[in-house]
């Protein structure tokens, strides 16, 4: 057995000698393992660290668009539609990306369907959906009956989405998060491809989504005092790829994500984005 000595000086620089066996030195680790767990921030409570961050974001810019119809109608939309999504997609990611502690703890059938995914698509799709209407100055109308997209078009874009989410879902290389991704990408080009006029839109949204993204992971990191130890805990993905591709993989997410729901609800309601000039009088972008 090895036997080792600590030597440290005290207040008045005289040295001080503890065998390994000192009850002053298990003291003294004890206080400083303490110190170290007091600001460590548990996993159980590092997602809804940021899911209250979230909903700040949601809480202030429903507040700014409350009195605007169209704005809090899209947003209101989006966002209950995005419950089940949020279930479901939440549900895909647990599988390979990440599976943090949910709130009634890890069940013991996969997939599992945490009430923190539905609270994250709520409140962050809800938000992102707005971004591009109200950061730019612009507002909805009804599309003109002759340029309106017809149901069966509608139908047909959705049946092409769903179709390919399955066929990325079947790749057993696929990982969820890249998949879904390339989902939302191709939703999008559809949508782009019926509605020429979304285009910028999808690109604005892409790129306002991502600052938000970054903003609010930033914000989390932050204040979170151990964000390395969450992300080896919490995200299977990083532990194999490493951060920088997680962060490749989160971008990727964060732009395309951005695009689509920024162009999903003028679609579906044949809706298009005009300049507000007053509260009666509207001109075409």
């Amino acid at each position: 057995d090895r036997f080792w000595l600590v030597r440290v000086k005290n207040r008045n620089n005289k040295v001080l000698t503890f065998d390994q066996d000192s009850p002053m030195l298990q003291s003294s680790f004890d206080k400083l393992e303490g110190a170290m767990r007091s600001n460590v921030i548990p996993e159980s409570a590092a997602y809804w660290l940021f899911l209250a961050l979230v909903a700040m974001a949601w809480l202030a810019i429903f507040w700014s668009v409350r009195r605007n119809k169209p704005f809090r109608k899209q947003l209101l939309w989006i966002s209950t539609w995005s419950i089940p999504g949020g279930l479901l997609v939440g549900a895909w990611h647990r599988t390979d990306f990440w599976n943090p502690p949910s709130w009634l703890g890890y069940p013991v059938i996969q997939p599992s369907f945490a009430l923190e995914d539905a609270l994250f698509g709520f409140c962050f799709a809800g938000f992102a959906s707005v971004l591009v209407p109200f950061l730019t100055g612009r507002n909805l109308q009804d599309q003109p009956v002759g340029r309106r997209v017809t149901r069966r078009r509608k139908v047909g874009g959705l049946i092409s989405t769903v179709a390919t989410a399955g066929l990325l879902f079947l790749l057993p290389l696929m990982n969820s998060a890249v998949a879904c991704s390339w989902v939302f990408l191709l939703s999008t080009l559809i949508i782009c491809y019926r509605r020429t006029d979304l285009r910028h839109v999808a690109m604005s949204g892409a790129l306002l989504t991502l600052v938000a993204y970054g903003m609010l992971v930033g914000l989390f990191l932050l204040i979170a005092p151990n964000p390395a130890e969450l992300a080896q805990g919490m995200c299977q993905f990083c532990v194999r790829h490493g951060v920088l591709w997680t962060g490749v993989v989160l971008t990727f997410w964060a732009m395309t994500f951005g695009a689509w729901v920024s162009v999903l609800y003028p679609f579906i309601a044949n809706k298009r984005f005009v300049v507000y000039l007053s509260h009666r009088h509207f001109t075409t972008a």
